[in-house]
């Protein structure tokens, strides 16, 4: 699997998975995937954070 299909394979989880409203373990549970590889996928597809700005 090319990382574009597996980019898109986990956006589509997310995208379920924020629709389902079941916690991240219950859905990766519910779909047999590993709950690390949600995690680190959900973390690495979300929008970059902008930094504090500091005073």
């Amino acid at each position: 699997m090319s990382t574009i299909n597996k980019s898109q394979f986990w956006q589509d989880h997310i995208t379920a998975w924020q629709g389902s409203g079941l916690s991240q373990a219950a859905y990766c549970k519910q779909h047999e995937i590993k709950f690390h590889n949600f995690a680190y996928w959900r973390n690495r597809l979300s929008p970059a954070k902008e930094p504090s700005a500091k005073l």
